[in-house]
């Protein structure tokens, strides 16, 4: 995956894990358009890192509505370790597919 910014070996290894996990969810729920599964690198992690290029201040909350998929919460949650990321969305389906990543991407407790 090309990212626009830095990353360890270990982030890599995460939004890959993320990457295979959000294809395989979407395939039963609606998640991300399925038309982009197989650009889900592109599309989706890079284009959610973007924001990352400028760093979050240590300790800060972040809230992102309509998380949907995670995106671009969950990305973010993986290069900002200390941040804390809030994902809300209204569709409780999504919510516990954001709760399921976190969960696998081994994410603290409460940053999603």
């Amino acid at each position: 995956m090309r990212s626009p910014v830095d990353l360890t070996p270990r982030q890599l290894e995460k939004l890959n894990r993320y990457a295979a996990e959000l294809a395989r969810i979407t395939r039963r729920v609606n998640l991300i358009a399925p038309s982009t599964i197989r650009q889900i690198e592109e599309r989706h992690i890079a284009h959610s890192l973007t924001i990352a290029q400028r760093a979050f201040p240590s300790g800060s909350t972040v809230v992102d509505w309509g998380s949907g998929g995670g995106l671009p919460a969950i990305p973010l949650a993986v290069v900002f370790p200390e941040v804390q990321f809030v994902a809300v969305d209204a569709v409780g389906k999504k919510t516990e597919a954001i709760r399921l990543f976190a969960r696998r991407l081994e994410l603290s407790p409460g940053r999603t």
